[in-house]
Order: C-alpha cells, then sequence, then structure tokens
C-alpha cells in the first residue's frame, strides 16, 4: 500500500492481542526479556490475519511475525522515531512508516504495509 493509499483511508487497522502463540512464548523466561512481551493482529488489505509480536528486551525492541525475528531495533531509536511521527523507519526486515494520524507496519515479503489501530499505537508509545 503506497502512503497515499494510507493518507485516503484505503486501509485496514489492527489491534491489540493478549493471546501469544507458542513459538512467541519460548524464551520468555530468558533474563533480558521484560514482561512487556505482547502481541497484536492485523488484518491486510487482502484480509489475511496476520499476528505480530513485540518483545521489549532492556535495550532494543523485537519485531517478530511467521515464528521468527523480523527486526531488532534500539529502543532509543524507535521511542525517538515515535515521537515525530512523519517519517519512515526502516530495520531488518520490519519498515515502520507514519504521517498525520497513522502507524504502519510492513514486513518484506510477508506483510503489505499496514496501518496499526490506535491502540497498538498507544500502547507501544506507553512501553518503548
Amino acid at each position: 500500500m503506497t502512503a497515499r493509499g494510507l493518507r485516503e483511508g484505503r486501509h485496514r487497522q489492527g489491534t491489540a492481542d493478549t493471546e501469544h502463540p507458542a513459538w512467541f512464548l519460548t524464551d520468555l523466561a530468558d533474563p533480558t526479556v521484560s514482561l512487556d512481551s505482547w502481541g497484536f493482529t492485523i488484518r491486510d488489505g487482502q484480509s489475511t490475519v496476520h499476528n505480530v509480536g513485540v518483545r521489549l528486551r532492556r535495550d532494543v525492541l523485537e519485531v517478530w511475525h511467521g515464528g521468527r525475528c523480523q527486526a531488532v531495533i534500539d529502543r532509543r531509536v524507535f521511542r525517538a522515531w515515535l515521537d515525530t511521527l512523519h517519517d519512515w523507519l526502516l530495520c531488518d526486515d520490519a519498515l515502520w512508516v507514519s504521517g498525520p494520524g497513522y502507524v504502519a507496519l510492513g514486513i518484506r515479503g510477508r506483510l503489505a504495509l499496514t496501518v496499526l489501530g490506535q491502540d497498538v499505537v498507544t500502547r507501544l508509545r506507553e512501553q518503548v
């Protein structure tokens, strides 16, 4: 989806979800993983549901999808990007795009650029 499509509202929104697939919970006993690990589901433009996991470690945020870690982002860098919200951030296989009133996430070869629900964005702001 293009940025123009996002501005014109041709998108689906994701919502926060507390259910985690088993692969996401495998190393939560690791002391570098905080208790702020959580997941959400988003529906792309083709109505396919995707489960995305967010793992907050001491210094990094991990983005999980499809049973593997798609991106590892420095928390300070991600926080600074969240504060600007008129730019893009590419890290590993994850692309974050933001503009007035939206934040979108895309994962190379797996998830088309999809706008996140406001509850997901709010939780990211609170916890990162």
